[in-house]
């Protein structure tokens, strides 16, 4: 006696193999050209409106001459506002991406593309190196530009007097100053991603966290806007003091958003800085700030000591 076959769990629920009878398989071969049939007969009817639903909409003519009229209309009211715009004095260049520019790309690829022109009489290019850490990693970064530019020299035939300095970007660098200072000819503090690595935010996204510090008073005013005094502007003034007791000639300024903030300049101003930078249309009100601040500051003494080094600066 043939022992009946178990099924098992997952055939109680119907998810087994079911054994078919051959009447079964007679019926189920018969159906198949029906659903074949059925198939192909619903394909051509998908087809046709799957392109229905494809083809652009048509436009009148009358849809046409409105819409082409109105974009001339646009245009012509671009090219007379851009008429009517005088030309700012100092133009604004986008921010470059900071894995472009800095040192480890440099000094990966070990060589600067070479200008096409370089005319003596009317350049003095201040070549500044972004994203500095260390004053090993500068002097490498200045190598390749000095050994650049001896190349575009003997091409051209003519020599050009460039400066090299460092942007001041992160605290390891404003802590490191008086180091890199031997190294370079001038600093720009960049406020913008200083703020950024010292207080761990960035601009792009923190709106709402910043709202919510500034609420609870963590933060008097958004310090992407106004320099934070009590951080990063500790670091800043730290900074210009190191540099200027290890070399007394070196020129000290700000790039960014803090340049044109009045408040910002004003602190800029006892820290021994000699010009700020900022967009075009906030320069008229850096430069009255900077009168001020300079006007204000004028009598102001320097304390006996202050420098970091605790020399006669």
């Amino acid at each position: 006696m043939a022992k009946e076959k178990k099924r098992g769990f997952f055939s109680w629920l119907g998810f087994g193999q079911k054994e078919q009878t051959p009447e079964k398989e007679t019926e189920v071969q018969n159906e198949q050209p029906v659903v074949e049939e059925i198939v192909q007969a619903q394909e051509p009817a998908k087809a046709s409106e799957q392109a229905v639903e494809e083809q652009p909409q048509a436009h009148t003519e009358a849809e046409a001459e409105t819409f082409a009229a109105d974009v001339v209309e646009v245009t012509e009211q671009v090219a007379e506002s851009e008429k009517a715009q005088p030309e700012a004095e100092v133009v604004a260049q986008p921010e470059p991406v900071v894995e472009e520019t800095a040192e480890p790309v440099a000094i990966e690829r070990e060589e600067l593309p070479l200008p096409e022109d370089v005319n003596a009489e009317e350049v003095s290019p201040e070549i500044e190196v972004p994203l500095t850490g260390s004053k090993k990693e500068l002097d490498i970064v200045k190598n390749i530009i000095d050994t650049t530019a001896e190349k575009v020299f003997a091409e051209k035939g003519k020599k050009v007097v460039y400066e090299v300095g460092s942007m001041i970007e992160l605290p390891r660098a404003a802590l490191k100053a008086d180091e890199l200072a031997q190294s370079a000819e001038f600093f720009g503090f960049g406020t913008n991603d200083l703020t950024q690595t010292t207080l761990g935010m960035s601009r792009d996204d923190t709106g709402a966290i910043l709202d919510e510090y500034r609420a609870r008073g963590v933060y008097v005013a958004d310090p992407f806007a106004s320099i934070d005094v009590e951080g990063v502007g500790c670091l800043v003034k730290l900074a210009c003091e190191k540099a200027r007791c290890s070399n007394p000639k070196i020129w000290l300024g700000v790039c960014g958003e803090h340049g044109g903030d009045p408040a910002s300049i004003d602190f800029f101003q006892t820290c021994g800085m000699n010009y700020v930078s900022c967009s075009p249309f906030r320069v008229p009100v850096a430069r009255l700030a900077a009168a001020q601040a300079a006007v204000r500051h004028k009598n102001d003494k320097k304390e006996e000591g202050s420098c970091c080094c605790k020399k006669a600066c």
